[in-house]
């Protein structure tokens, strides 16, 4: 779930970005007024930030993602990792 929020994070940024160079195009810099720029940033951020997380929301739940199950990864038997110890130990003697 972190790395879903720093994710998301860089994701607001780049959307805020977007929002401000197409009201830029299509406004230039003529409004002057501060909360009016901000009105025209914020809305369609939030609209936008929404919109993409609940697209994310379906996607995960689509997958079978439930927050309140804990992720058990199953324990490695020494079988598996003996390859590894020999292809390491093949790289170290050569």
């Amino acid at each position: 779930m972190v790395s879903l929020t720093l994710h998301f994070f860089s994701v607001v940024l780049d959307l805020a970005e977007e929002i401000r160079l197409a009201n830029r195009a299509r406004l230039g810099d003529r409004v002057r007024n501060p909360l009016r720029k901000a009105k025209f940033l914020v809305l369609p951020l939030f609209r936008r930030s929404f919109s993409r997380v609940e697209d994310v929301t379906l996607a995960l739940a689509a997958r079978g993602f439930h927050e309140n199950v804990p992720v058990k990864l199953p324990s490695l038997k020494m079988s598996h990792l003996l390859p590894l110890f020999v292809f390491v130990g093949l790289l170290l003697v050569l």
